[in-house]
């Protein structure tokens, strides 16, 4: 029985598997067994990872620019330690040296709160009101260079209220995927689907996630850096406590194991990237084209493209029995042949799709996989992607 067999592993990484029979036993076997699949394939210059999981639970979602970290700042709605602390700073009495050292966080509290006393508004929403506080800022502007106003500027946008910044996806909230045995049984699993119940009560009763306590950098002196550091770190530990509270709660009314109050500080600090990941099995993968490869393949040049060669590849090798002829031009032709064949196969309509020529040549011109297998790109490409899904940040 593969999937007894799967089962006993926490991942498979399968290297240099074409899309055949083997492949998708595997695949289906470590679906059944909800074991999380790593598929890493090259070609010549082109390299494939596909990974196939019915949920992965990602604890942090972080990438690139951090704009969810800037969001839970809580610069649209202040919370009055915060405005407490910025009204602290008399901008007019301060020399020229500590001016320029404010906080960007502080001085878009001190402009939001006088805009809205200004304009007897209690939350921004209006793109004009934004502009507004830009120009406030402006007017405290001294002379010299001042980067943190700078900052200040650029970010002025947080000031406005947005709901969709303070609410998780709607994947995340959908506990009940989990629950009902979709996503393996661990004290990961039932820690995090136990949480986000929880989170879900917190939102629900302060319109807010929690906050997580984190400074972005910033132009400041290290002791007004540190002053708004322990503002935020106190209001992480009061949200911490009212979050345990909906903790305790709610595993006592489903008879689960709650948890410990360092638990629930650590995900509390991850609030803003919790996710859930859910793939398609590879067997409905290989019968039908999702919106998103639909969209992708019928861009001229997309990438997308790379994984119908793939797959005409293995289609046609399978075929041939391995036996590669020589000539380049044939296997363009046969290649071509096998990605329209395939296309169609997955339900897109005959011209629908303009072949990419030139990432078709590159796979004709190197047919025999395992001649060019470059063990360094692929399998880097792969141990990074298993360093992810292990230590569930986003893949």
């Amino acid at each position: 029985d593969l999937g007894h067999f799967f089962s006993t592993y926490s991942l498979v990484v399968a290297a240099d598997l074409a899309y055949g029979p083997v492949l998708q036993k595997v695949a289906s076997a470590c679906y059944s067994a909800k074991v999380p699949l790593i598929v890493c394939r090259i070609n010549g210059l082109f390299g494939l990872v596909r990974i196939i999981a019915p949920e992965h639970l990602i604890e942090n979602s972080r990438d690139g620019v951090d704009s969810k970290q800037l969001s839970n700042l809580c610069l649209s709605d202040p919370f009055p330690e915060l405005v407490e602390y910025a009204a602290k700073f008399d901008l007019d009495a301060l020399d020229d040296f500590s001016h320029k050292h404010v906080p960007y966080v502080v001085l878009l509290v001190k402009a939001s709160m006088e805009w809205k006393t200004q304009k007897g508004l209690l939350q921004i929403v209006e793109r004009r009101d934004v502009e507004g506080i830009r120009e406030l800022l402006q007017s405290w502007r001294r002379p010299h260079e001042e980067e943190n106003f700078d900052e200040a500027l650029r970010k002025a946008y947080l000031v406005m209220f947005s709901p969709e910044r303070n609410v998780l996806s709607s994947e995340a909230f959908d506990g009940r995927k989990g629950e009902d045995g979709k996503g393996p049984s661990s004290s990961l699993n039932r820690s995090f689907w136990l949480f986000v119940a929880s989170l879900k009560k917190f939102v629900e009763e302060e319109g807010r996630l929690p906050v997580s306590g984190k400074l972005p950098d910033m132009t400041s002196d290290t002791e007004s850096y540190v002053g708004l550091q322990r503002i935020y770190q106190s209001k992480s530990r009061k949200d911490a406590e009212k979050l345990a509270s909906y903790v305790d709660r709610i595993a006592h009314e489903t008879r689960t194991e709650t948890m410990s109050a360092a638990q629930v500080q650590y995900f509390t600090n991850l609030a803003p990237y919790l996710s859930v990941q859910r793939t398609r099995p590879l067997e409905d993968e290989l019968r039908s084209c999702s919106a998103d490869l639909e969209r992708a393949l019928k861009e001229e040049s997309s990438i997308a493209h790379l994984y119908i060669f793939f797959r005409a590849a293995d289609m046609h090798l399978s075929e041939s029995l391995g036996n590669i002829v020589e000539d380049s031009s044939k296997h363009f032709v046969e290649l071509q042949a096998k990605s329209m064949q395939i296309l169609s196969e997955m339900g897109m309509p005959p011209g629908s799709v303009n072949i990419w020529r030139e990432g078709l040549l590159e796979v004709g011109e190197k047919p025999d996989l395992c001649a060019y297998f470059r063990r360094g790109g692929v399998g880097q490409t792969a141990h990074n992607e298993t360093k992810k899904t292990c230590s569930h940040r986003s893949p």
